[in-house]
């Protein structure tokens, strides 16, 4: 076995953050049912009584998008939720330019 180090590739995405909001859950809902057929979406609180946006994939898992955190696009057109602190970490803003979505 070879231990190798890797660096990922410069990409951009296109990211919204989950604010933990009713109005800003029921946008991002429609955003992805909209984007998204496959995909069932629900907000409410987790255990810890904290804001959580979550999706559910056809087999059944789900994802969960905790208040602050962000639902990334991939490359190749899937969706999956980042926590802020990792997203601050990994991703850095392309331009100064804001791109309004109205829903």
């Amino acid at each position: 076995m070879i231990l190798q180090k890797f660096r990922k590739k410069p990409i951009v995405v296109e990211a919204v953050q989950f604010t933990g909001s009713e109005e800003d859950a029921e946008r991002l809902a429609d955003w992805i049912t909209d984007n998204w057929e496959d995909l069932e979406v629900d907000w409410g609180t987790d255990i810890e009584g904290d804001e959580v946006f979550i999706i559910t994939k056809p087999d059944g898992s789900e994802m969960f998008c905790p208040k602050n955190g962000w639902l990334v696009k991939g490359i190749d057109g899937s969706i999956y939720p980042v926590k802020d602190e990792t997203f601050k970490k990994v991703y850095e803003l392309v331009d100064d330019s804001v791109k309004v979505v109205t829903w």
